[in-house]
C-alpha cells in the first residue's frame, strides 16, 4: 500500500476502486497491478481475460450454443473478483438489486455471479476512466440532475442557448420527456 501511496494517481485510482462496496485492498491492489494501473485494458478485455465475458456460439439458423466463458482465464484474478462479486452483492444494495432480478428470473447462482462479476468490473473500469467514486443512485441522480458535461456533447459544438428561448428554424419549444429507457431505469430504482 504504500508504494500505490507514492504515486498520486495510482492513489486516486485505488480510493475510487475501494469507494465501491465489496471492493477491498486485495482486489484494487491487483486490478491496478494486472492492468498497469489502468493505461493497458479496458473492461471488456479484462473480463476476457478474467474469464467472465460470456462468448456465444452461432452460424445461421442451425448452430447455436448457450453463452460460455472461456476456460483459458486467469484463475488468481477470476477468484479475488468473485470474492468481490459475492461481498458486493451483500453489502452494495445496487448489485444486491441485480442478483435478486436475476434470480427472480430463474437464473443458476453460478450465471448470476458471473453476471455480477461482469458488471462489477465494468463498474470499476468506469470509475477509475471517469475519475470518481461509487454514488449508490447515479442513475436516478442523472435523470433528474443531467450533468452539463452531456448536455455539451449532445449540443456539439453549437453555442449553448438559455432553455426555453426559441431558435429561428425550431418553431415553439417543445417538452422534454425522459426518454422510454430512462422510465425504466427509474421505475426499477423506485421500485
Amino acid at each position: 500500500l504504500e508504494i500505490i501511496k507514492e504515486d498520486e494517481e495510482m492513489y486516486r485510482n485505488y480510493l475510487h476502486l475501494i469507494s465501491c462496496k465489496g471492493v477491498g485492498l486485495i482486489t484494487s491492489v491487483m486490478l491496478i497491478i494486472y492492468t498497469d494501473n489502468f493505461k493497458s485494458w479496458n473492461a471488456k478485455k479484462m473480463a476476457s481475460y478474467c474469464g467472465i465475458a460470456p462468448f456465444y456460439e452461432s452460424s445461421g439458423s442451425s448452430v447455436f450454443h448457450k453463452a460460455n466463458t472461456s476456460g483459458y482465464s486467469n484463475r488468481r484474478l477470476k477468484g479475488i473478483l468473485t470474492q468481490a462479486a459475492r461481498s458486493a452483492i451483500t453489502h452494495n444494495p445496487t448489485l444486491r438489486q441485480y442478483y435478486l432480478r436475476m434470480k427472480a428470473q430463474g437464473k443458476p447462482y453460478g450465471v448470476i455471479l458471473n453476471n455480477v462479476n461482469n458488471k462489477l468490473v465494468h463498474i470499476l473500469f468506469s470509475l477509475v476512466l471517469h475519475d470518481c467514486d461509487f454514488e449508490l443512485d447515479h442513475e436516478a441522480k442523472e435523470l433528474f440532475e443531467p450533468s452539463p458535461r452531456k448536455e455539451s456533447l449532445r449540443s456539439g459544438s453549437a453555442p449553448r442557448q438559455e432553455v426555453g428561448a426559441p431558435t429561428p428554424t425550431s418553431g415553439p419549444p417543445k417538452r422534454s420527456r425522459p426518454s422510454l429507457r430512462n422510465e425504466k431505469k427509474l421505475r426499477f430504482l423506485l421500485a
